[in-house]
């Protein structure tokens, strides 16, 4: 038995760069995971592998866990099955990647409990199959994202913020906040120069000021909430607040905790899921 917790993450920034013929966008992003975890549970088991989860409209085929079991057990020749008991607590739809987190803590976990030691270059390749963000997370912490997210580079985000995350309105479909994207694109107001320059100088109040994401205007469309939301955190005296990924969760940086904190109380009127978070430096961690 190997038990994991996979991390959401901030995209602090996000910049479309433009539209590949097979559909997937270019992308510039510099992310951040944070300290809001799902839990995982890896037990030895017969084949098939299967899901149990608190959240029982995921215990599907699509879910990413069991793609991501059954990818590892193709590509490495194990017959053996596994049992994936799945709490959630990162919000689904809310731009926070915890599908993806969670796929990657199964790649890290089902190599050490079929003592596979595959290299790192091979579930790489494997987790691109399984999503975008999939790579990252493989590491975490923070960094650059270019191509569709599989160019990873990493960046010392070590600014001293403190961040609330927030989610109110309803779920945001990916798909459907890239489409009405592309559909009235939105440019970039990011200098990305800049801003990893401000991170290199420890500058966060500047560095906070250009958080950006060039999608929050077309999901703001489907879900209001996402506006209110990011007015109110920065109300609340958040250096900077931006949506996070395709939405609908938002984020604000506070430089202490406490401001943080008495933020979160604020804010509690408004959303079901208000959370104070820290930027950690991994994406999966085991935990037992």
């Amino acid at each position: 038995m190997i038990a994991l917790r996979s991390s959401a993450k901030l995209n602090l920034t996000l910049e479309i760069l433009g539209r590949r013929p097979d559909g997937y966008h270019e992308l510039r992003s510099v992310v951040q995971t944070i300290s809001l975890w799902d839990e995982i549970v890896l037990r030895s088991a017969e084949a098939p592998a299967r899901v149990s989860c608190n959240w029982p409209e995921l215990e599907t085929p699509d879910n990413l866990c069991l793609r991501a079991a059954n990818l590892l057990a193709a590509e490495a020749g194990v017959g053996d099955g596994v049992h994936v008991e799945l709490t959630k607590r990162i919000p689904l739809g809310a731009g926070l990647g915890g599908g993806s987190g969670n796929a990657a803590a199964v790649l890290i976990g089902l190599d050490e409990l079929w003592e596979l030691t595959l290299p790192v270059g091979t579930l790489r390749t494997l987790a691109v199959k399984l999503g975008a963000d999939v790579p990252f997370f493989l590491t975490g912490g923070g960094a650059m994202l270019e191509g569709i997210g599989e160019r990873i580079a990493p960046v010392d985000i070590a600014a001293g913020w403190v961040f609330v995350v927030a989610q109110g309105g309803r779920p945001v479909s990916t798909a459907a906040a890239y489409a009405a994207y592309d559909r009235r694109p939105t440019p970039s107001r990011t200098d990305h120069e800049r801003f990893l320059r401000c991170l290199r100088d420890s500058d966060i109040d500047n560095a906070a000021r250009m958080f950006d994401n060039v999608l929050e205007p077309a999901a703001v469309a489907v879900c209001p909430e996402i506006a209110e939301l990011k007015n109110a955190l920065l109300r609340q005296g958040a250096l900077g607040a931006a949506m996070t990924g395709s939405g609908s969760a938002v984020f604000g940086a506070f430089p202490s905790e406490e401001q943080a904190v008495r933020a979160c109380a604020a804010l509690r009127a408004l959303a079901p899921l208000v959370q104070v978070a820290h930027p950690t430096p991994r994406g999966v961690e085991r935990t037992s």
